[in-house]
């Protein structure tokens, strides 16, 4: 699964996806296993943007649910990968009080040269910490959606919201 072109046409494929990249996560901070963390397709408000594919909910103590659009089907590899990579970003962050502290403590020579956005700015920070915990950079396509493709701009563009 490592071309940007190849579609991601199940759901089977989408869970491999998930939990390839949520077991990666656990293994740079391990303190993530804690949380609870399950994933459907189904409907959510979110899903009424264009750019609505996926959303992230939390429940408190450690309960996690990702929700995707039916519209992920069929959808790039690399806007898929990077969808999930900025969603765990987003549990990390709300998981994980301090997640900094944790992140420094695995990955100390990365975090010497990374700022962690503010709390205020979410959706920065999800894209920060999916870099910290996958080693890729979130880039925005054309239709400003998250992808790991090159040819996408990075940081998040400020008209979407930080």
């Amino acid at each position: 699964m490592s071309s940007h072109n190849t579609l991601v046409s199940d759901q089977e494929t989408l869970g491999k996806l998930l939990a390839s990249r949520w077991k990666e996560a656990c293994a740079v901070v391990d303190r993530l296993e804690d949380l609870n963390v399950g994933w459907a397709i189904g409907e959510s408000e979110h899903f009424r943007k264009e750019r609505g594919f996926a959303v992230t909910r939390f429940f408190g103590d450690g309960q996690f649910h990702l929700i995707w659009s039916e519209e992920i089907l069929g959808q790039p590899l690399s806007r898929v990968d990077a969808i999930t990579c900025h969603e765990i970003g987003h549990v990390a962050d709300f998981g994980l009080p301090f997640i900094e502290d944790h992140l420094k403590e695995a990955l100390p020579e990365r975090m010497e040269t990374v700022v962690v956005p503010p709390e205020s700015q979410r959706e920065l920070r999800a894209d920060c910490l999916a870099y910290l915990l996958f080693d890729v950079l979130i880039r925005y396509d054309s239709e400003d959606i998250q992808t790991l493709d090159p040819s996408g701009v990075a940081p998040r563009p400020e008209r979407l919201g930080l």
